[in-house]
């Protein structure tokens, strides 16, 4: 069972408001978020805000919030994600209800990298360079597209864009990007707010940015 399961379980065991908001990929306006959405920082890391429906008169949000800092500090303590300046490898940045006013929860959860990701959602994950990725063995050539006019990422275009950076990601998820996107895979798309839409179909999803 996948964590992310584990932990909105927690909601249906249960006997204010925060805003969630980030920039489209290479835009400035400013949208809150209000679906499984990943954001990938300037930094390289991996931000999960996991939402759920939370629409329930006796839902306790302090005592959601206690359940999933628990279960992540045990993870944390599990697998030795403690830097010796202090810093974890992964840590609960924030539970609160939508900023929509959507009655749904919000958790938002800080991954150092695309490896702690993909142990913690049980799910595969990588984030690095074309080049990169092509040596640790995922097809790219016919398995993205340009989100410009629809052209078909090549060989040769991986050579040539053998620096840019790509996300692989196991989920069905909204994808925030640092930058511009220039490529995505078959089965996901570009959003009018300049987000990758990996919602529409299983298996991994590619995404190449500026």
């Amino acid at each position: 069972m996948r964590r992310y399961g584990k932990i909105l379980a927690a909601i249906l065991m249960l006997t204010s408001f925060m805003s969630f908001s980030f920039v489209g990929c290479g835009e400035k306006e400013v949208i809150p978020v209000t679906e499984p959405t990943v954001e990938i920082t300037a930094d390289g890391e991996l931000i999960a805000y996991l939402v759920e429906d939370f629409d329930k008169e006796y839902y306790d949000l302090a005592e959601l919030e206690a359940m999933v800092r628990e279960e992540v500090a045990e993870y944390v303590k599990t697998q030795a994600l403690v830097t010796e300046t202090g810093k974890e490898g992964m840590a609960v940045e924030s539970v609160a209800m939508a900023a929509d006013g959507s009655k749904k929860v919000v958790v938002e959860l800080r991954f150092d990298n695309d490896e702690i990701y993909a142990d913690y959602f049980d799910v595969e994950a990588f984030y690095g360079t074309v080049a990169e990725a092509e040596a640790a063995g995922y097809g790219l050539s016919a398995a993205l597209i340009s989100v410009k006019d629809g052209e078909i990422f090549t060989d040769e275009l991986a050579k040539k864009n053998s620096r840019r950076k790509i996300l692989v990601i196991e989920d069905s998820v909204i994808v925030r990007c640092p930058k511009d996107v220039l490529y995505v895979g078959t089965n996901a798309s570009l959003t009018e707010e300049g987000f990758v839409d990996c919602t529409q179909g299983e298996g991994l999803n590619l995404i190449i940015m500026k």
